[in-house]
């Protein structure tokens, strides 16, 4: 999905969360060194990789979550019921499968792996505005990058 249906799903989710006191996480992740990698290859490689990557979590992900492109080399996964813990397990997950995850490209083999980020709302845990989450989910990707790539770090909203 693209940027304009996620900031219409994530509405959508955030009031269900609210009306009926469920939780609500926010997964962003980021292809790291993917300059690099149009650089090295160009841009027809550079698609290449990122359809080959939202195909790999797209098998990763449950029904109910809803993965879009939020914009250049960044996804987004809205995960509806998923709580804190759940949160957790499931961006290990994805950062785990995608780091597995190799590309052919032009004869040569591309390792991928993602900076992720995430964050929760829910019962005791409540934001007025959907772009408190997006911010929280976003810090922590730059967090992770700045960690050294390749993880995952949560950020509360």
């Amino acid at each position: 999905y693209n940027h304009r249906y996620f900031q219409e799903m994530l509405e959508t989710e955030m009031e269900r969360s609210q009306r009926h006191s469920r939780f609500l996480s926010l997964v962003f992740f980021d292809i790291d060194h993917f300059k690099k990698i149009n650089d090295s290859y160009g841009h027809l490689a550079g698609d290449f990789l990122l359809k080959s990557l939202a195909n790999r979590v797209a098998k990763i992900i449950r029904a109910s979550d809803i993965l879009a492109r939020y914009g250049g080399e960044e996804f987004a996964i809205i995960m509806p019921e998923t709580n804190t813990s759940g949160l957790k397990v499931f961006a290990e997950r994805v950062r785990r499968g995608v780091e597995q995850m190799t590309v052919d490209v032009d004869g040569h083999t591309v390792a991928v792996t993602v900076s992720i980020g995430g964050t929760t709302v829910g019962p005791g845990i409540s934001v007025d505005d959907k772009q408190d989450l997006i911010q929280a989910a976003d810090l922590a990707v730059y967090q992770s990058k700045d960690e050294g790539r390749n993880k995952f770090t949560y950020l509360s909203v």
